[in-house]
C-alpha cells in the first residue's frame, strides 16, 4: 500500500463505473490496505440523486472498506470477503405520482411487455444490471456486509404531501 497509489487509477475506476450508474459517481481517495484486511479503503464516495428529485446526493459515505480473499487472488479471480460501510446517508424518495427515486438505478426505464402479450419465441429486451443476468450479479456477493452508523432519509410525497423526511438513523 506504500509503494502503489490507487488514486492514480481514479478516472479509470470511475469510467468503469458509468455503465452501471445513470447518475455521477465519485469519490475523494482510495489506497489499498493490508493491516484490516487485504483490500481497498475509499474514502468520500457518493451517487448523486435523481435530478427529477434532487439535486443533492442519493448515496453518501464517508468510507467504505473493501476486502478480497487471498487464494482467489492467485488464480486471478477477485472475490469479496467483508465490506464495512462507515456512515453511509442514503436519501429515499417518492413523488405525488408514485416514482421512487432509485426506480432508473434498478431499470432501464422502459417498462418491457408482458408476458401473455409477447409471442412464445419472442423474449424481452433489457438494459442495465438487470439484463447482465446472474454472472454480473455474482460480483456482488459478499460474504460479511456491516454497517458503521449508517442513516436513511426517507420522503414519501404520494403518502405523506407536504411534510419532511422521516430518519432512520443508528443502523
Amino acid at each position: 500500500p506504500f509503494l502503489i497509489d490507487l488514486n492514480k487509477y481514479k478516472d479509470t475506476i470511475l469510467s468503469q463505473l458509468r455503465p452501471y450508474f445513470p447518475r455521477e459517481v465519485d469519490f475523494q481517495r482510495i489506497e489499498l490496505t493490508i493491516f484490516r484486511g487485504l483490500g481497498a479503503e475509499i474514502q468520500g464516495l457518493r451517487i448523486s440523486d435523481n435530478p427529477a428529485f434532487s439535486q443533492g446526493d442519493f448515496l453518501r459515505l464517508e468510507g467504505v472498506h473493501v476486502q478480497v480473499q487471498i487464494l482467489p487472488l492467485m488464480k486471478k479471480q477477485v472475490k469479496v470477503k467483508k465490506i464495512i460501510l462507515r456512515q453511509p446517508v442514503v436519501l429515499l424518495a417518492r413523488n405525488a405520482k408514485g416514482a421512487f427515486s432509485l426506480d432508473d438505478l434498478i431499470a432501464s426505464g422502459k417498462e418491457t411487455p408482458k408476458k401473455d402479450t409477447l409471442p412464445s419465441n419472442d423474449k424481452p429486451k433489457q438494459k442495465g444490471v438487470a439484463a447482465q443476468g446472474p454472472g454480473m450479479l455474482a460480483g456482488l456477493l459478499v460474504n460479511e456486509l456491516e454497517i458503521q452508523k449508517g442513516k436513511i432519509l426517507y420522503q414519501d410525497e404520494m403518502l405523506f404531501p407536504g411534510t419532511g423526511p422521516i430518519s432512520i438513523d443508528a443502523l
